[in-house]
């Protein structure tokens, strides 16, 4: 798992637990007024003050919910759906129809973040199990390349197999296959895509071999290698080994040293 998801699942969490307590102070607050309203017998210059004061703190709830909405959640759906109003025909009985709108008004921009605090929750746990299923994915790697195109280094589960020259034949070659892992390329395709419309001077076993693919790990990792047409599997799982009954790499570590009979660590490729 990756720290972008990381931070995806956390996100959720915190936007979730922020929208939530402004629920609670909401519903709180406009039960609040309700409560008073109904029974409390407010006329004239208290029944003013009164209302003005639902519409101050209803303002000020919505506006404070809204503005975190626009500005940590991506999806314009939840700044729409928080906003919208239905067109309220209810009226509270015994309450003063003015205070009775404004309370049906803050009762709806609760049950609309009710909505979207469910929403998120959705999206938190469907990002979960995609987080879980890509630990159990990442458990079921036996054997992956990875290029580091900064130190020029190609190795597989940290062992380097090869230090192609930068721009060479080898570098161009790899660093195409390499961003087109898993399907059969034709090497007129790399030549005109990544050898800038060059055909290669090496035959196409001698560039696999160059880079560092001999013995098990070519029939490992490139099962299609002619003359005409390649295919790099990247990575290997554990069923895949098993379904394609290929033989194992014997990659062994020593502290920070490694032996294999299949690679020498550290051997410069040049070309």
């Amino acid at each position: 798992m990756n720290n972008m998801n990381i931070e995806e699942s956390d996100k959720f969490d915190g936007d979730i637990k922020y929208l939530s307590n402004a629920l609670v102070q909401g519903f709180n607050d406009c039960r609040n007024f309700k409560d008073r309203a109904l029974q409390t017998a407010l006329t004239d210059k208290k029944l003013a003050d009164f209302i003005d004061e639902i519409r101050v703190e209803l303002q000020k709830w919505y506006e404070d919910v809204l503005k975190y909405i626009i500005d940590n959640l991506n999806r314009n759906y939840h700044q729409y759906h928080f906003s919208a109003q239905k067109k309220f025909s209810t009226t509270y009985s015994g309450m003063n129809e003015k205070v009775s709108d404004l309370i049906t008004i803050w009762e709806d921009y609760l049950r609309n973040l009710e909505d979207i605090i469910f929403r998120l929750e959705d999206e938190r746990n469907l990002q979960i199990r995609r987080e879980i299923a890509e630990i159990e994915n990442q458990a079921d790697i036996a054997y992956e390349v990875k290029y580091n195109d900064h130190k020029r280094e190609i190795s597989i589960n940290r062992f380097i197999i090869a230090k192609p020259d930068f721009e060479s034949e080898n570098d161009r070659f790899f660093n195409y296959i390499f961003l087109n892992p898993n399907r059969t390329i034709s090497i007129t395709e790399i030549e005109a895509k990544g050898n800038g419309g060059e055909k290669f001077k090496k035959r196409v076993s001698d560039i696999v071999r160059d880079l560092g693919f001999k013995g098990n790990l070519r029939k490992v990792f490139l099962p299609v290698v002619t003359q005409t047409k390649i295919m790099l599997i990247n990575p290997i799982s554990k069923k895949y080994i098993i379904d394609n009954e290929l033989p194992p790499l014997n990659l062994e570590y020593k502290g920070d040293k490694a032996s294999s009979k299949e690679v020498k660590r550290g051997k410069e490729t040049k070309g």
